[in-house]
């Protein structure tokens, strides 16, 4: 396992948020994340699909492991959410690569889709970077 997969790990694992919703990275390298999420009944809205925030989380929780792989860390500042369909059961898969990489911002692309490899959510987020290369993130300090 590569040293920057091992971080994401242990970054997701110390977000309560996303461990409560089955948030795993499965991949990771310079500038691109794949992500996902197991549908379980806490996902669902009334009509029995995933929620729309559950989307909407696993997207910024994929696109903020891209922007991080510089070494830096970052905060969203802006995102836009496209849901295309829905999805009752399975497993979502996310992935999110840099579109552009700036000194104080980050503009990353994602997309979401179900097992049959349909699109669920096209979307885009831009990230303020916080913390200087090598800086630590001070959400983790102990």
């Amino acid at each position: 396992m590569s040293r920057l997969l091992e971080e994401s790990r242990e970054l997701i694992e110390a977000n309560a948020f996303a461990n409560h919703n089955h948030i795993v990275v499965e991949d990771i390298q310079p500038d691109f994340a794949r992500v996902t999420l197991d549908i379980v009944p806490d996902s669902l809205n009334l009509r029995g699909f995933v929620h729309g925030g559950a989307l909407f989380t696993l997207a910024d929780v994929c696109s903020g492991m891209t922007a991080r792989t510089d070494g830096r860390y970052y905060v969203t500042s802006q995102a836009t959410a496209n849901f295309v369909r829905g999805a009752k059961e399975g497993k979502l898969t996310a992935t999110s690569k840099v579109v552009h990489r700036g000194k104080t911002s980050c503009l990353i692309e994602v997309e979401i889709r179900d097992d049959a490899d349909k699109l669920v959510y096209q979307g885009s987020c831009t990230y303020f970077c916080i913390t200087p290369e090598g800086g630590q993130d001070p959400a983790l300090k102990k």
